[in-house]
């Protein structure tokens, strides 16, 4: 099938290519939803001081993005495949199947899951800058408690005069 005839439209091979990605890309919509809902309660934790809880649920959600891996593995395949058998590059892929009748909720869905990826990244990227902070207000106090440890006491434990 050309590009041409694609956007008239899909054969039924093509088409059940089309049923299956947006299957995938629903599922991979799933995932990235749980993984917002995992940042939100990283984030809680973060904000109440309980930073192991965070380094548990970030451990936990290492399953959740080799989900997400597979599937966009699953996904690559098949738009490989896609336009092979519709006779366009991969990368014109989206572009043709947006004016094709039977594949433009595909083409949505995939939108809206590149939306959510963004949004995950940003909740990521404001995450890892509150927990980085974090992290240097923790380093400051600490140095700030080994200054005070360097005061010495005299055998009287009093404190020397100031020089």
């Amino acid at each position: 099938m050309s590009g041409r005839k694609a956007t008239s439209a899909l054969r039924d091979d093509a088409r059940s290519i089309v049923e299956s990605l947006s299957l995938l890309y629903g599922k991979k919509n799933e995932l990235l939803r749980t993984l917002l809902l995992s940042e939100s309660d990283k984030l809680y934790y973060e904000k109440s001081g309980n930073v192991d809880r965070v380094v548990a649920i970030i451990r936990d959600d290492e399953r959740l993005i080799d989900e997400v891996d597979l599937v966009d593995c699953e996904i690559a395949g098949l738009e490989q495949g896609l336009s092979e058998l519709i006779g366009v590059p991969p990368r014109a892929l989206y572009g043709i199947l947006a004016d094709v009748p039977g594949a433009r909720d595909l083409v949505a869905l995939r939108a809206r899951t590149r939306d959510s990826v963004e949004h995950l990244l940003d909740e990521r990227s404001a995450l890892i800058q509150r927990l980085q902070n974090a992290s240097s207000s923790v380093r400051d106090s600490i140095n700030e408690l080994s200054r005070i440890g360097r005061l010495k006491r005299d055998e009287n434990g009093e404190m020397p005069p100031l020089p």
